[in-house]
């Protein structure tokens, strides 16, 4: 038998019943499981798949860079603000 974790909720009014809680993790996991982007781009040549990964890692790189330490410091000296 599976050991329960019993969180304690920031509100009494988010305590949902387990049985939602379980069912709600599964719908999650399942969405989670076909919305997986190695899951989309299956279907496509290895050419093309390639390239739309190559170009999602810059669009991702180039717009999270201001959340990460390096990506801070590296901002701030392409525009003159290094030391």
């Amino acid at each position: 038998m599976q050991a329960q974790r019993r969180r304690r909720p920031s509100h009494p009014w988010l305590d949902y019943p387990p049985d939602f809680e379980r069912k709600a993790g599964a719908v999650l996991g399942a969405a989670a499981r076909v919305l997986n982007p190695a899951n989309l781009l299956a279907p496509l040549p290895p050419a093309l798949k390639y390239s739309l990964t190559r170009n999602f890692g810059f669009v991702t790189k180039t717009f999270t860079q201001f959340f990460d330490p390096e990506g801070v410091k590296s901002v701030q000296e392409s525009i003159g603000l290094g030391k």
